[in-house]
């Protein structure tokens, strides 16, 4: 796939930056017209990454995040446990700071849904804030469930680079978020097909989104879904960067990259 022409972005021959720990969640509600529909949410243009660009809500993991997945598990969410060569600590951060992020850019949380439950406003600039609410309000997680979908890192020709595991959370049928409109400055629940559709004439996505899309689209229930996610290969996904003499860049799935079958 042709990605835009911009040598900037790449850096061929120097020093490799290591990626930075980040999390995203892929949150869907029932449809009863669609099956399901999932939340993305639009960068602020002036955001120094993804500026403009429709993504799933995420960002970097916290230090405070690994500890937080026990409290999370406390309030009765379900956190699947980590694929057998991930190191659990590790992953136990990775979910709790989607969830995290989840809350602070759209005010929901897995399974109950209801905008800012916690309370708000939310002090995303406070390393402390989302778990001192949590602490504070104790809602009830019972019926969450949050399931790892994959592991992306970003190529390492990029000087910003992340590695970032994607989450599947449900919300209940008619949820609608509550957006931080510092962080996010809009928000639509979609269809993955017809995201795709908006894409391919004047909507911004991330590579990863796309892709990440693709596979959704072709899925037709949530039980499907969460099903897939627990399936899917958990090795990381390193797409390989290749430019042509033109200087046009592409980028290269790995061969494991699954699309599930809708037969």
């Amino acid at each position: 796939m042709n990605i835009e022409r911009r040598t900037d972005l790449f850096n061929w021959d120097g020093d490799k930056a290591a990626p930075r720990p980040a999390a995203a969640m892929i949150c869907v509600r029932p449809d009863d017209n669609v099956g399901f529909e999932l939340l993305l949410v639009q960068r602020p243009a002036g955001s120094t990454f993804a500026g403009g660009q429709f993504v799933f809500p995420g960002g970097k993991v916290a230090e405070q995040d690994a500890a937080g997945a026990e409290r999370l598990r406390q309030a009765g969410l379900h956190i699947d446990d980590a694929p057998g060569d991930v190191d659990a600590q590790r992953w136990q951060g990775f979910a709790a700071a989607a969830v995290r992020e989840l809350y602070e850019e759209t005010g929901l949380l897995p399974g109950i849904g209801e905008a800012a439950v916690l309370g708000e406003p939310v002090d995303i600039e406070a390393e402390d804030a989302f778990w001192e609410a949590l602490d504070r309000v104790a809602p009830e997680l019972g019926t969450g469930v949050v399931a790892g979908w994959n592991n992306w890192i970003t190529p390492v020709v990029i000087p910003v680079r992340f590695d970032t595991w994607f989450f599947v959370t449900m919300v209940p049928a008619g949820t609608e978020p509550k957006l931080h409109t510092t962080e996010v400055a809009s928000g639509i629940w979609v269809h993955p097909a017809d995201a795709l559709r908006r894409a391919a004439k004047d909507v911004p996505m991330m590579f990863p989104t796309l892709r990440n899309l693709e596979q959704i689209a072709a899925i037709r229930t949530i039980e499907e879904l969460l099903s897939f996610a627990r399936a899917f290969p958990k090795a990381p996904i390193l797409p390989k960067v290749e430019r042509d003499d033109a200087g046009f860049m592409s980028m290269r799935m790995p061969d494991f990259w699954p699309v599930p079958s809708t037969e």
